[in-house]
């Protein structure tokens, strides 16, 4: 009896734990679809707290026009999205929206489930939750989510988000995080990018989503609390060669924790949040960029361009790469920030333009 009582048990927990590695779908709000006019508007998050950037979430669902909303996952959790959206459960003064429905994938399988394919497909906005960026890009490319994703943005003008993880993924040129610091066995720090540019673990790639304007650009998150602008200036050095791209063809946009940076269809955004949003161009070639050595990529102290971004009137083109004003800026308003940030043997250096 204790055999078939062990049997059951373990039989039972195997079947608890086989449907929690399922797709779950969650559905808040009107069962029905609707169909509403959209307009295209895009936002990048740093990772960190969406209520220190909700204008730039009333942005994209004033946009959306009260349509159904999709947030995607890849945890198998519901995740807060939905009572805060719906419910305006921080009482943000949130738009009303028809629904939110929550799509948390557990395998590449679910990428290619029509029913992932079909509420993408009657979606008035789409974002892309934090998480793990190597998960997004392996799962979903070349899959029908996808390819319905394209369709969303280029054919329907859907509203397009993505915040940590899911900001990296709209990249047009992505860095995959696929391993692991060679001295910390976590996250990969400036200090590892910069030591050994050409590494595996500079995992760039450049053949997965592209969300709108994004053709050549690399994006960073969590920047300024994680100390990315070293890795930064060595994701842009390696992709000048890996990707075997002209400087001028070549950008970057790193995004601040709790901020973001929201643009429209014409390419023209502003920063959302206390935090900043850098924006690189590289002016030249490195110097020494060789299979285990530090990085020099210095030009007379003049490798990349460095435009920062708070929140105010000053808007930026990313279609003519430089920061633009509403009308006349008000004498408080914070001017960019610009500077020139370069490398001499590993080590990063920033100074004034």
């Amino acid at each position: 009896m204790r055999v078939v009582l062990v049997f059951l048990l373990t039989t039972t927990l195997l079947a608890i734990c086989f449907q929690a590695k399922a797709l779950s779908i969650y559905r808040t709000g009107n069962p029905n679809d609707i169909v509403t006019r959209t307009q295209q508007v895009n936002c990048l998050a740093g990772g960190g707290d969406d209520n220190l950037w909700v204008g730039g979430w009333k942005y994209m669902l004033n946009s959306a026009a009260g349509g159904d909303i999709v947030i995607i996952r890849t945890d198998g959790e519901a995740g807060g999205y939905a009572s805060w959206i719906y419910d305006d459960s921080e009482n943000q003064g949130l738009p009303r929206v028809n629904s939110v429905t929550v799509l948390s994938l557990v395998g590449r399988q679910d990428a290619n489930d029509p029913r992932v394919v079909k509420a993408l497909g009657h979606a008035e906005l789409i974002f892309f939750s934090g998480g793990d960026q190597s998960t997004y890009i392996s799962w979903f490319h070349k899959t029908a989510l996808e390819s319905e994703l394209y369709r969303a943005i280029r054919q329907r003008n859907v509203p397009v988000g993505g915040t940590s993880a899911g900001m990296a993924l709209l990249a047009g040129i992505d860095f995959r995080a696929r391993y692991p610091s060679p001295s910390t066995g976590g996250m990969v720090t400036s200090e590892d990018v910069l030591k050994n540019p050409t590494a595996k673990f500079v995992d760039l790639d450049s053949h997965v989503i592209i969300g709108p304007d994004m053709e050549g650009i690399i994006t960073d998150t969590h920047f300024s609390q994680r100390n990315r602008h070293g890795r930064m200036i060595g994701f842009l050095a390696k992709a000048l060669i890996g990707q075997n791209l002209a400087p001028e063809k070549l950008h970057g946009i790193g995004a601040d924790q709790d901020s973001a940076f929201c643009y429209n269809k014409s390419g023209v955004g502003r920063v959302f949040g206390p935090g900043s949003v850098y924006f690189f161009s590289p002016q030249s070639r490195p110097e020494i960029l060789k299979a285990g050595q530090p990085l020099t990529w210095s030009r007379k102290s003049g490798a990349v361009r460095v435009q920062a971004l708070a929140q105010g009137e000053y808007l930026f083109d990313l279609k003519a790469w430089r920061p633009i004003t509403q009308g006349r800026a008000s004498p408080v308003t914070t001017a960019p920030t610009q500077e020139i940030w370069w490398v001499e043997q590993g080590q990063y250096f920033e100074g004034p333009l």
